[in-house]
């Protein structure tokens, strides 16, 4: 995914203010440009959070109920790439290190990511006073074989109403 965009907003820079998350300043947003960064993989999970009851009946009758509590969460999952210890390792960290919520306008989340510019994919969300997400996790590694390359997970966890 060469054209991804991983950013986040503040109320001075909103939706409503800044349609498109590529017009936000850089410190902002991390775009990813083949070679230097690669995004390798996203995982979208939905979980619910549904309660398994089994019982029996003095017959002998088992059966199962549910119990429907709604969600449970919803998390995006990032892997990828940093070709040598360029200045976006520093970014990302100071993406993580960085206030996750706004309680004016993000109160749920600064958080959001545009998996393509040209193309509509269900990993494209920009926050806004309903939704967001937050950095839950961030994974820096170097793998002996690639001296040069530091990987990355991040985990986002999402707050509010998905759109």
């Amino acid at each position: 995914m060469a054209d991804a965009l991983f950013f986040f907003r503040l109320s001075v820079n909103n939706k409503t203010l800044v349609p498109d998350p590529n017009n936000l300043p850089a410190f902002q947003k991390l775009q990813f440009t083949l070679p230097d960064e690669l995004l390798e993989s996203i995982k979208f999970i939905h979980e619910n959070n549904i309660k398994d009851a089994p019982v029996s009946n003095p017959a002998g009758v088992r059966k199962s109920n549910k119990q429907d509590n709604g969600l449970q969460g919803i998390t995006l999952t990032f892997v990828g790439r940093f070709k040598d210890a360029s200045a976006d390792i520093d970014k990302i960290k100071a993406f993580a290190k960085r206030l996750q919520v706004e309680g004016q306008f993000h109160q749920f989340g600064i958080f959001g990511f545009k998996a393509s510019n040209t193309v509509s994919t269900p990993f494209n969300y920009d926050p806004d006073d309903t939704f967001g997400f937050t950095i839950k996790r961030l994974t820096l590694g170097r793998q002996g074989n690639k001296p040069k390359n530091f990987d990355f997970e991040i985990v986002l966890t999402i707050g509010g109403t998905l759109p």
